[in-house]
């Protein structure tokens, strides 16, 4: 595993991007390289489950082909069936947002688009907020990128014509206020 804080090659003012790029070397049935997105409100808040959370949730997958990890932390929790392809790696790209719509989209872009040198991605975990994932979720829907967020609820992200590459892991705000009234 290799960790590397890259930074962008062009100044950003308004945009603190926060990057590991953890790096398998192999992945389930593909032959390229790829990666993958996540961004989140790392900096605005100084609790860090869910960053320690992605991590964790990485270095499980690889525990899967990478027996040296396997050896200092116990098997995988989660088992790929019918193992992990020899000749495809797969990159992990965190980004911020400090909670804010216009840096998130920021991270987002440079990440989709690989402006900041790296691969581009082919898919984003994250906002923490609607109000982060909405602006995302309308550019990785032009661009064609899946989007899950474990955590945005607004209603207007269950819009498929307006969000078609948009999904999440929680139900929306419209569907937990029936169940806590029921």
């Amino acid at each position: 595993m290799v960790m590397r804080m890259p930074w962008p090659s062009r100044p950003c003012p308004k945009v603190f991007c926060l990057a590991f790029l953890l790096r398998p070397t192999r992945l389930l049935g593909l032959s390229d390289e790829l990666a993958l997105g996540v961004v989140g409100g790392w900096t605005a808040y100084s609790e860090p489950e869910e960053m320690v959370a992605v991590i964790a949730a990485f270095l499980d997958y690889q525990k899967n082909f990478d027996a040296a990890l396997q050896v200092r932390f116990g098997p995988p929790i989660i088992e790929i069936p019918g193992g992990v392809h020899e000749n495809a790696s797969m990159e992990l790209r965190i980004g911020t947002t400090h909670l804010q719509p216009d840096v998130g989209l920021a991270s987002a872009l440079d990440m989709m688009l690989g402006l900041d040198g790296a691969l581009p991605v082919v898919g984003l975990v994250g906002a923490q907020l609607s109000s982060v994932s909405m602006p995302i979720a309308t550019l990785a829907g032009v661009r064609g990128v899946p989007q899950v967020s474990m955590s945005s609820t607004n209603q207007l992200l269950s819009n498929k014509d307006s969000f078609p590459y948009f999904l999440r892991t929680i139900p929306p705000d419209s569907i937990q206020a029936a169940a806590l009234w029921t």
